[in-house]
């Protein structure tokens, strides 16, 4: 077996197993054990894929590439992102660290990339992806069931937060009904489709029964006078903030600026309705929240590949049909990163189809070794780069985190030491400093109201507090 089939089958692994877990994916060593970690691994990930694609290619010794009709879409939506985060966003780790949406826009259209260039290489490839969908979304479903009827809370040994009828591995009882209505609508279209074979039959009537029963279950949740209802911002404040960011800049107020946005151009109407002491931070759908966060440009770049993907033809019906049930969602509900994740891989899959392959450099140029060399170069800096500096800001989570914990035990050294490793490791984010801010404050009060006598230590202390608040 050669290296570049063993290459390719370990590219093709490493997708199976992010698709299967990037629903599920969560760890408790950060304040948001959801979105911060599911976007770590989406990073993670791509970077891995990408490094085995380049030894691939140095390898093989070709540089060609598989384009397909979305390609260009694709990339427009991205550079759209990323123009406005650098142009538009005021805090930049907004857009690329918290809520990170800029981050998890590039990864997904790495991710997009990475899945063209390795499904068409086999015969099945694209339908092993939908059961790895598939099999993700049966976990998360009886997950959720025995999370809604109190069944897990009988399993021993399960971490307290996991019992707590709030938690979902997808990050929100949201994010999970409409993955699972996703996926019940492509595995009623897949059991539609699939009368004459009885195996297959019986295997889609399966997953259509869990994910109808789970989505039932956690709609349940999203129900008025539940610990998880649903609160989504009026529509009409939603196109209010949208209009007015539009008159200031064609892109927007930035990626990950809603909050900034629905605080400076919230109507006055918003006071009157039932969420007025509510600040939201995205919009009531996804196509306001373009408009507010990127601008028309934006809006415009992904109603085209929308478009554009809604009149594709496709070998699978239940790729069709997953576009316009996601279509759907987007105009009900705020954009998830999972909706985001399945909308990316259900593209990738649809476009891998029709494509074709163009090839940089012919067989017999003297080139054929150097590009392929000089690729994988520029992959391991860029993939270095990025791992460099995600590092520090995952490490710098993780101690703020810490430092939270060592607040809720009164333990006033520990967060003090956490929280000054976490801004050293990364100085940029407003979250450590406000809260060392608060932290020295506190501490000034109480070295005030200590009924001593007025030392040159505690003269020191009291300026050492008062300067670092």
């Amino acid at each position: 077996m050669s290296a570049t089939v063993v290459l390719t089958k370990i590219q093709y692994a490493l997708l199976l197993v992010l698709v299967f877990l990037f629903p599920l994916f969560f760890l408790p060593v950060t304040p948001d054990f959801f979105d911060f970690n599911k976007t770590a691994l989406l990073v993670v990930a791509g970077l891995a894929l990408l490094v085995v694609w380049a030894v691939k290619s140095l390898y093989s010794e070709r540089f060609s590439f598989f384009v397909t009709h979305f390609d260009v879409l694709i990339l427009a939506l991205a550079l759209v992102f990323l123009l406005s985060s650098f142009i538009r966003t005021t805090n930049k780790m907004d857009a690329f660290l918290f809520p990170g949406v800029t981050t998890v826009i590039l990864s997904l259209t790495l991710l997009y990339f990475l899945i063209t260039q390795t499904v068409r290489l086999g015969e099945g490839r694209g339908d092993k992806l939908i059961v790895a969908l598939f099999a993700s979304g049966t976990v998360l479903s009886i997950f959720s069931l025995g999370n809604i009827t109190g069944l897990l809370n009988k399993i021993p040994n399960l971490p307290a937060f996991v019992k707590q009828s709030t938690f979902y591995p997808a990050g929100s009882s949201l994010a999970t009904f409409t993955f699972l209505v996703v996926l019940f609508v492509m595995a009623a279209v897949s059991l539609a489709h699939s009368r004459k074979k009885k195996a297959m039959f019986g295997v889609y009537t399966l997953f259509s029964t869990v994910f109808l029963f789970g989505a039932v279950a956690v709609f349940t949740q999203l129900l008025p006078g539940r610990p998880t209802e649903l609160k989504l911002m009026p529509h009409g404040a939603s196109w209010a903030i949208a209009v007015e960011t539009l008159k200031v800049s064609p892109l927007g107020f930035g990626p990950g600026g809603f909050v900034a946005a629905f605080n400076q151009y919230r109507p006055v109407s918003y006071n009157a309705t039932s969420v007025w002491s509510t600040r939201f931070g995205s919009s009531s759908n996804w196509y306001l929240g373009l408009f507010t966060e990127v601008g028309v440009v934006g809006f415009l770049a992904f109603a085209v590949l929308l478009w554009k993907a809604l009149s594709f033809r496709y070998h699978r019906p239940a790729l069709k049909s997953a576009l316009v049930i996601l279509a759907l969602l987007f105009l009900a509900f705020p954009v998830n990163f999972l909706l985001l994740f399945v909308f990316y891989i259900v593209l990738a899959l649809g476009g891998s189809i029709w494509g074709r392959e163009v090839s940089l450099v012919s067989q017999d140029s003297p080139s054929r070794r150097v590009l392929p060399a000089l690729l994988f170069v520029v992959v391991m800096g860029f993939v270095a780069s990025v791992l460099f500096f995600g590092k520090k800001a995952y490490a710098a989570e993780v101690l703020y985190k810490i430092a939270l914990d060592s607040a809720a035990r009164n333990d006033g050294d520990g967060l003090f030491k956490s929280l000054v490793l976490a801004i050293s490791e990364n100085p940029r984010i407003d979250r450590y400093r406000i809260v060392f801010s608060q932290t020295n404050l506190l501490g000034l009060a109480n070295e005030l109201a200590k009924d001593e006598e007025m030392t040159e230590a505690r003269r020191d202390k009291i300026s050492r507090l008062a300067q670092a608040a």
